[in-house]
């Protein structure tokens, strides 16, 4: 799967975080002082990813085995092999809608890397694949999964419902909060402590370029109208979790966000779980081409090439398609999407608040 990933991709996303409130330092952007605990943020996002430009992983990583296991298995040394990426994540919610400025502001950047581990014994009897990643908030992780799985076909990636974006979970796993009342969520209530908190003008548009009432219900359903219409002929599909297991867990976080350790109390948006899934698809397009190309060379000595966007363009979402350097044999052409949803419970006021992050991108250069 990570062997499909090379040089940057781009496109647009969603972006829907509970966080800490406190009345005494109110954010300057809501209407009205209101008191609270937590702030429901919703963004429209453009994301950049950036991978080699070349197909080159870093080699062989060797990762030593201490001493024989003692679970009836050979436990041999295993080479990782993997790729470096950056991500970076804008935020190009229209706030001059809002009665803002309409600023574009940087709001996340990622670096990490996408390892694929071989079968070892004790761990998994199949390869799995790692996202190690550090988030400037104060947060490293290491996320882990089986390795992907694909699917020749037409088929659209299957997207579920995304059933963890709308309820506080409680810390015992007992299920939601029973007293969140979800007003935040009523869209048209213009005094919630939401950010934006006046929605009609994006509702009004009602668009998947727009934050609708079914995104806010379903952060997935904006891949899914990204996806709307397109035909693919192959899907890869993986899953990575950092589900604790004791006595360790797989990320770490600053002082801060941990809040008192000696007591386990009064964390500060600790990162708990994290869990994303990627589709990385092939898109199949078609050209029309208007103009007689003859192959060849310009005044300036360099080869000739016909830039062209598919027929398809302007039906899908914004930034969704690709443009193709064409050759003239070709009236189909393919590339890869990639999209991915991404869940993360941030721990403050003795629950588990959603973080729901989801993106369709696609190669930022001419394929």
């Amino acid at each position: 799967a990570i062997a499909r990933l090379a040089g940057p991709f781009s496109g647009p996303g969603f972006n829907l975080i509970f966080r800490p409130h406190s009345d005494k330092e109110p954010d300057k952007r809501l209407k009205l002082t209101l008191p609270g605990v937590d702030l429901l943020e919703l963004n429209l996002t453009h994301e950049l990813w950036t991978f080699p430009s070349v197909r080159a992983d870093l080699g062989d990583i060797p990762s030593r085995v201490a001493k024989p296991g003692t679970e009836g298995k050979a436990r041999a040394d295993v080479f990782l092999r993997g790729i470096p990426y950056t991500q970076i994540v804008r935020d190009v919610t229209d706030t001059s809608i809002d009665k803002g400025k309409g600023k574009q502001n940087f709001i996340h950047f990622e670096p990490g890397l996408l390892i694929h581990v071989p079968n070892s014994a004790q761990v998994s009897d199949s390869p799995t694949i790692c996202r190690m990643a550090s988030i400037p908030h104060g947060t490293t992780i290491n996320a882990q999964g089986a390795a992907a799985v694909k699917v020749d076909g037409k088929s659209l990636p299957d997207i579920p419902f995304s059933n963890t974006a709308f309820k506080p979970f409680q810390l015992d796993n007992t299920g939601v909060a029973p007293f969140f009342d979800g007003d935040q969520f009523k869209l048209d209530n213009d005094k919630a402590t939401r950010l934006p908190q006046d929605m009609q003008p994006f509702l009004s548009k009602n668009s998947n370029e727009s934050i609708t009432q079914k995104m806010v219900q379903d952060p997935n359903k904006s891949l899914i109208q990204h996806n709307a219409g397109k035909k693919f002929s192959q899907v890869i599909k993986f899953t990575v979790a950092t589900t604790p297991t004791k006595p360790l867990e797989k990320h770490a976080n600053i002082a801060f966000l941990d809040g008192d350790l000696a007591v386990g109390a009064n964390p500060n948006a600790k990162v708990g779980k994290v869990e994303s899934t990627f589709w990385i698809s092939t898109v199949v397009y078609s050209l029309d081409v208007k103009e007689k190309f003859v192959p060849g060379k310009g005044s300036d000595g360099k080869s000739k090439v016909l830039q062209l966007s598919p027929v398809e363009k302007d039906k899908f979402a914004k930034d969704t398609v690709p443009d193709f350097v064409f050759p003239p044999d070709k009236p189909t052409v393919e590339a890869t999407q990639i999209q991915y949803s991404q869940s993360v419970n941030l721990i403050f006021n003795g629950l588990a608040w959603p973080h729901i992050s989801v993106a369709t991108i696609i190669p930022v250069r001419p394929v």
